[in-house]
């Protein structure tokens, strides 16, 4: 492997950074907006859990085909 970067490769690296970004600003929203919400259960639920667990889901399989 050489030392230097090719262009497509930095670009490839912005695109996947920035994919994450978007998720990870995504799910700090919904950490922020679950603790402000006075009509969140005090104890999570197991299908809510599994819900925000399948958007995550989601969220990283976008970012994965954008950074290709």
């Amino acid at each position: 492997m050489t030392a230097g970067r090719t262009e497509n490769e930095r670009a490839r690296a912005r695109r996947i950074a920035a994919a994450l970004a978007a998720v990870e600003a995504f799910m700090e929203s919904e950490r922020a907006s679950a603790a402000t919400s006075a009509a969140a259960p005090t104890a999570t639920s197991p299908w809510l859990l599994a819900g925000r667990l399948g958007q995550m889901h989601d969220r990283i399989a976008i970012a994965r085909r954008l950074a290709r």
